[in-house]
C-alpha cells in the first residue's frame, strides 16, 4: 500500500523579513503483516522515496527516525537528480539512522529523489516489528551539524506531522463487517400481533468477510463461525432461519437458543447471510423488539487456531406499537419498609391491544436479572385506563420474586403516541407516594386527592 505525505510551502514574516521553508515529499509503501502468521527473521521495508525540495550543501545532516526495530541501513545512497546528492551514514541505532551530505554533483538545486529500495532498503528485525504492531518513518534534515531545519517544516506548519509515513502494519488477516444498509431492520407490526413485520415476515443480515491473503506471513483460511445474538425466545426451532455462505457452504447443523443463533461456513466462504422468518404458522407467538449482535470466530491454519471478533452491531427489530420503560420500582419489604405499587396504562387512542411485560430484578451487586419475558399482563382498551400493578406483582411472585427493586418494560400492541403510563410506589406505613418518571411521551393520568 502506498501512502504519500506531501509538505507544501509555508511562509511567515520574521523580524520584518520574508521567510519561507520547503519540505521534502515522503512516499512510503506499507508492508502489511498478518497478525495470525508466524513471521521470523528480517523484514525489508517497502520503497521509501524522498523528493528533495531545498538546496543542500556538503556537510548537511539527514536523519530518519523509526518507531524501532531497525537492523541495517544503507551505508551510502545517491539521489536521482541532475545535481545528485550523496549521503554517507554517520550513525545508527534501533530507532534512528543519520547521514551526512558527502558530495553534490554540480551547483544546482535540482537534487531529485532518494529511493530506498533493493540494496539500499532499510531492514528491520521481524520480532521487534511484530511487538510494535506498527513502524513509522520520519524524515528530517538540518543545516550542517546544527539544529536549524532544512527541507523540513517550521514549527508553526499545521501539517508538520505528515512527514511521517508507515513502513509496517501488523493487522488481523481476517475481518468480518456489516454495513448499515445490511443490518437487521424489521419493524414489528402491532396490527399483526407482532407476528409479522410491517413489510412481511422475513428480515436478513448480510455479512462481508475479508481475507487479506496478500499480507506478509498470511496463513490459510479455515471455517468461519457466526454467532448472532438477540432475543430468539419466539423461535420454536433452528428452522426459522436460513443461513447462506457466499461462494461456500454451511458446515454442520446450525444451533439456536433463546439468545443466539449459530452457524458455520467453510473455508471457501467470502461472506454470509442469515434470513430470519418470524411467521411460524400455528405456532407463531408475538415477537419482542430486540437488538442484534454478531460475534465471529475466524478459523485459520491449524484446526485449533481461531481469531475472535465482535461483538459487531447487527441491527435491531423495532415495533410500531407503544413501549414504556419504568426504570425503578420497589416491591415487598425493603429494609424496614413495605411497599405497594401504582402502575396505570392509559390508552387515548381507538385501538385495543394486549400489554406485555419484561421485568428485570436488581441483585445486591447491582446486576440485572430477567424475571419476566414477553408476559401478557392485560388488555388495553380505547379511551380507558388499565391498572397493571396487581397483574405484574402476581406474575413476578409466580417466578419467585417478592422483595426488592425491578425495572419494567411495557409493550402495548397499540399506536405508540396513544399510550401513557403513570408509575409510583407507596410506603404502606405512611401512604407516602414516590412517583417514578418513565419514558411515556405524555402523562395523561390525573391524580385527585391522592387517588387515581
Amino acid at each position: 500500500m502506498k501512502t504519500m505525505f506531501k509538505k507544501t510551502l509555508v511562509a511567515a514574516a520574521l523580524a520584518g523579513f520574508g521567510f519561507a521553508a520547503q519540505a521534502a515529499d515522503v512516499t512510503t509503501n506499507v508492508v502489511n503483516i498478518s497478525k495470525q502468521g508466524a513471521v521470523t527473521g528480517d523484514l525489508t521495508a517497502g520503497n521509501i522515496v524522498v523528493a528533495l525540495e531545498a538546496a543542500y550543501a556538503v556537510g548537511d545532516t539527514v536523519t530518519f527516525t523509526f518507531s524501532g526495530g531497525l537492523k541495517t541501513a544503507p551505508l551510502t545512497i545517491t539521489s536521482s537528480g541532475v545535481n545528485a546528492v550523496t549521503l554517507g551514514r554517520t550513525g545508527q541505532t534501533a530507532t534512528t539512522v543519520t547521514y551526512r551530505v558527502t558530495e553534490i554533483t554540480g551547483a544546482g538545486a535540482a537534487h531529485g529523489s532518494f529511493t530506498f529500495t533493493g540494496a539500499t532498503a532499510f531492514v528491520f528485525k521481524a520480532a521487534d516489528v511484530i511487538a510494535l504492531g506498527k513502524v513509522n518513518a520520519t524524515f528530517g534534515a538540518t543545516l550542517g551539524n546544527t539544529t536549524s531545519p532544512l527541507d523540513a517544516p517550521v514549527e508553526y506548519n499545521a501539517d508538520k506531522d505528515l512527514t511521517s509515513g508507515a513502513l509496517f502494519s501488523v493487522r488481523d488477516q481476517f475481518v468480518a463487517s456489516i454495513t448499515t444498509a445490511n443490518k437487521f431492520n424489521g419493524v414489528l407490526d402491532v396490527a399483526e400481533d407482532r407476528e409479522e413485520f410491517t413489510d412481511g415476515s422475513t428480515d436478513v443480515v448480510t455479512i462481508t468477510l475479508a481475507n487479506r491473503s496478500g499480507d506478509t506471513g498470511a496463513v490459510a483460511k479455515g471455517n468461519t463461525t457466526f454467532v448472532v445474538g438477540g432475543d430468539f425466545a419466539w423461535a420454536d426451532s433452528a428452522a426459522v432461519a436460513t443461513p447462506a455462505c457466499t461462494a461456500g457452504a454451511v458446515v454442520g447443523t446450525p444451533a439456536i437458543t433463546a439468545t443466539s443463533y449459530t452457524f458455520t461456513c467453510n473455508a471457501a466462504t467470502t461472506g454470509a447471510t442469515l434470513t430470519l422468518n418470524i411467521d411460524q404458522g400455528a405456532d407463531t407467538v408475538p415477537v419482542n423488539p430486540t437488538s442484534f449482535t454478531l460475534n465471529v470466530a475466524h478459523g485459520y491454519g491449524a484446526a485449533t487456531a481461531s481469531l475472535a471478533q465482535g461483538p459487531l452491531d447487527a441491527g435491531a427489530w423495532t415495533v410500531n406499537g407503544a413501549i414504556v420503560t419504568i426504570p425503578y420500582m420497589a416491591y415487598g419489604t425493603i429494609g424496614t419498609k413495605t411497599f405497594s405499587q401504582v402502575i396505570n396504562l392509559t390508552n387515548n387512542g381507538s385501538q385495543t391491544g394486549a400489554v406485555y411485560a419484561d421485568v428485570w430484578a436488581t441483585d445486591a451487586a447491582g446486576k440485572s436479572n430477567p424475571i419476566l419475558k414477553n408476559v401478557v399482563v392485560g388488555t388495553t382498551n380505547p379511551k380507558a385506563t388499565l391498572k397493571l400493578a396487581a397483574a405484574l406483582k402476581t406474575a413476578m411472585e409466580a417466578k419467585g420474586f417478592k422483595d426488592g427493586t425491578v425495572a419494567i418494560r411495557l409493550l402495548a400492541d397499540v399506536k405508540a403516541d396513544s399510550v401513557s403510563v403513570y408509575s409510583a410506589y407507596v410506603d404502606n406505613a405512611t401512604t407516602e407516594r414516590a412517583i417514578v418518571n418513565n419514558d411515556s411521551p405524555v402523562v395523561a393520568t390525573k391524580v385527585v386527592n391522592g387517588a387515581l
